[in-house]
């Protein structure tokens, strides 16, 4: 049983009345994301929410606690609102890609305006591996699904890029695979260094 899915099925919530420490409060916010719960705040809080300078930050990355866009409402939120502040820095998200398949829908169009860059796994040129190595709950469809989602945010002017690790994980020969299927969908690929510890 997936404790998360069990968890959100129960209507179960945290609430936090009147919280003071703005760390514990995001460090609980983002349980509540990773199991799929709402969190609610009872003010007052002994914070500002918006009372962040967001210009010193380059980037803010939507990413763990599995994949993001299993919470789409949510993260799609945040990011309209960080891309609200005038000091707004770039957003990412880095996904599995598979956002279509979980809300059975095209999302990408959801991103335009809220998302600058979308940095989805792809792994590998060769669908069959991708299966075997990332064991999707989608099956088969995955693969397919994913680089349809990549060129759909492509085509609407978000950012892609599409990440593999370098050797011994990939081999030249499919990094050079990998990076014609990016050009074909009108991505970027982004080759992460293999780290063995």
């Amino acid at each position: 049983m997936n404790t998360a899915t069990s968890i959100a099925d129960n209507s179960f919530s945290i609430v936090l009345l009147r919280p003071e420490i703005p760390h514990n409060t995001g460090a609980i916010g983002r349980l509540c994301v990773g199991l799929g719960v709402p969190l609610h705040l009872v003010k007052p809080l002994g914070f500002a929410l918006d009372a962040w300078d967001f210009s010193k930050f380059r980037e803010v990355v939507f990413c763990g606690y599995g994949e993001p866009t299993e919470r789409l409402d949510v993260l799609l939120a945040a990011a309209a609102h960080l891309k609200a502040k005038p000091d707004a820095p770039k957003i990412r998200v880095n996904t599995n890609g598979l956002s279509d398949l979980i809300w059975g829908r095209d999302t990408a169009p959801d991103f335009v305006g809220k998302v600058d860059t979308l940095s989805i796994s792809l792994n590998t040129d060769d669908p069959a591996e991708y299966l075997a190595v990332c064991r999707p709950k989608f099956g088969a469809a995955a693969y397919p699904a994913m680089k349809h989602f990549a060129q759909n945010a492509a085509r609407l002017g978000i950012d892609v890029v599409m990440t593999i690790v370098d050797s011994p994980v990939t081999t030249p020969a499919q990094q050079e695979n990998c990076r014609r299927i990016c050009e074909e969908l009108g991505a970027r690929l982004r080759i992460r260094p293999y780290e063995s510890k």
